[in-house]
């Protein structure tokens, strides 16, 4: 995609999706059920995404977009919140009920929030801070928010080497 769209500013965005509420679904309906919630959910994102862009499940309930040029975070925010409102309909279920659903979701852009290698972190990062403010809505990454993902245990443990090779001393004054 990058030797597509360039390095220009929001030449790229990634988006991770995480629904909220879907291991509900699989207790309470079977896992059959839950599968074809996942498979409907794969169908309704691939319908908002435009040619270039693309969509992929990456594991349970997790989804990821890549939006080739979204041209804005305007743009990528638009396009976030299209795929909430299409995930939030109802999903038909076998035996003639329905579930709705909403989910959490974080967008992480090229260039500005970081190198191609960190981008699904990054957005990882900004999914789960929705999570933590109950979700249903969307939240770009914000530097802040790696500190509270991998870049603190990478944190962790550099203090412990720093400890172990005597580089870090500890002074108290109450």
């Amino acid at each position: 995609t990058l030797a597509r769209v360039g390095r220009l500013p929001a030449s790229m965005a990634v988006l991770f999706i995480d629904l909220d509420g879907f291991k509900a679904v699989n207790e309470s309906f079977g896992h059959a059920a839950g599968d074809e919630v996942l498979r409907e959910v794969g169908r309704r994102l691939k319908a908002e995404t435009r040619d270039g862009d693309s969509v992929a499940r990456i594991g349970g309930d997790e989804f990821l977009l890549l939006l080739a040029e979204p041209g804005s975070h305007e743009r990528a925010a638009a396009l976030a919140q299209q795929a909430l409102h299409a995930l939030m309909a109802p999903y038909p279920l076998p035996g003639g009920s329905e579930v709705r659903l909403s989910c959490s979701l974080g967008i992480a852009v090229f260039p500005e929030h970081g190198p191609t290698s960190r981008l699904i972190t990054h957005a990882d990062a900004a999914m789960f801070a929705v999570k933590r403010t109950g979700g249903s809505t969307y939240a770009f990454f914000d530097p802040r928010m790696g500190l509270e993902g991998s870049d603190q245990l990478e944190l962790q443990t550099d203090l412990r080497m720093a400890i172990d090779n005597g580089e870090l001393s500890l002074y108290y004054q109450p």
